[in-house]
């Protein structure tokens, strides 16, 4: 997954995740559990870069949401 966060003060995270998705047998839902980088030019946010977050959530086919809450090592 790929994906670019805009802060409140409209700076750009560039966010990154790969691992699994867990299909629920005839549902459009699937459990997702990633490796989560982030990564950021800018120098109020730099602490993100060296951050290790894993991540849980769903993701529905049907409606094309996810949902992932992260969790910093």
């Amino acid at each position: 997954m790929h994906a670019e966060v805009t802060t409140d003060d409209g700076q750009k995270i560039s966010l990154h995740a790969d691992g699994v998705a867990l299909q629920q047998q005839g549902s459009p839902i699937a459990g997702l559990r990633e490796n989560v980088t982030l990564f950021t030019s800018s120098k109020a946010y730099s602490w993100v870069n060296g951050l290790q977050v894993w991540g849980t959530g769903t993701v529905d086919l049907g409606e094309q949401v996810v949902r992932i809450k992260g969790y910093s090592a």
